[in-house]
């Protein structure tokens, strides 16, 4: 999909199109048996919603478990206004502190514990958003959607590069540590895959070059998006046709 001028999705800069997973998680559709994984590496369900990743994890204090978005072109975990307030009135213990994220100014919630599939993941920040956007929207009736789900916030790229994250796309499936271990396998389990370099870059965000035309450019791997886009003037620079829709020929 193109983004028209003047609009422009809130992972993009203008100087790349930004997006993250984990430095080591250095393949992102490595097809990884369970006879491979180490002993602290958690393998955590991944269910598509509505076009995104999500799993079930639960805050320390909450029973049930909610549904997270996982999102490597989110730099920081973030959690629901009302997630929040619930664990302010389970445990007054809780306390946020304020920090600067970006140009903004917003309230972190400090040392948090989160269960991944059963599993602690130990204490960590997480930015007290006021909403999430699509992710609430979900759960209000007038969006449209048949079947809303209760959301707890979004798993970032900074909780991601802590537990050394690995995707495994084909079974659907995302490996964390929870020691100091590698969550990585043997090198003969990625034949047929070739390897593409990415960086994490300074915000943090991952990021991959590639080619559109003769021409190089930055992009960001962002699971937290149903569809990909590029710049609007990456379409005029090359002479891209459009379909009515707006998706590129």
């Amino acid at each position: 999909h193109l983004v028209p001028k003047g609009r422009r999705p809130c992972v993009m800069k203008a100087r790349s199109i930004v997006v993250g997973t984990i430095l080591v998680v250095e393949a992102f559709s490595c097809r990884i048996g369970t006879s491979a994984l180490l002993p602290d590496t958690v393998q955590c369900p991944v269910t598509v919603l509505h076009g995104r990743l999500y799993l079930r994890a639960a805050l320390q204090g909450q029973v049930e478990p909610s549904w997270w978005l996982v999102d490597t072109g989110s730099p920081w975990s973030l959690v629901n206004a009302y997630q929040a307030r619930e664990l302010g009135q389970s445990d007054p213990a809780i306390r946020g502190q304020v920090t600067l994220k970006g140009r903004r100014t917003l309230p972190v919630l400090k040392g948090i514990g989160i269960d991944i599939a059963g599993q602690p993941m130990g204490p960590f920040d997480f930015v007290k958003y006021p909403s999430l956007g699509d992710l609430d929207a979900n759960r209000n009736s007038r969006v449209g959607y048949e079947r809303p789900f209760k959301t707890g916030g979004v798993l970032g790229l900074n909780f991601l590069l802590q537990h050394r994250a690995r995707f495994d796309f084909p079974a659907q499936s995302l490996l964390l540590t929870t020691g100091s271990g590698s969550s990585g396998a043997s090198s003969t389990r990625f034949e047929g895959f070739t390897a593409v370099p990415i960086q994490i870059t300074a915000t943090p965000r991952i990021e991959v070059f590639g080619l559109v035309g003769s021409r190089l450019y930055s992009f960001l791997v962002d699971t937290g998006s149903y569809r990909s886009v590029i710049d609007w003037k990456i379409k005029e620079a090359n002479q891209i046709p459009i379909r009515p829709s707006g998706i590129l020929y």
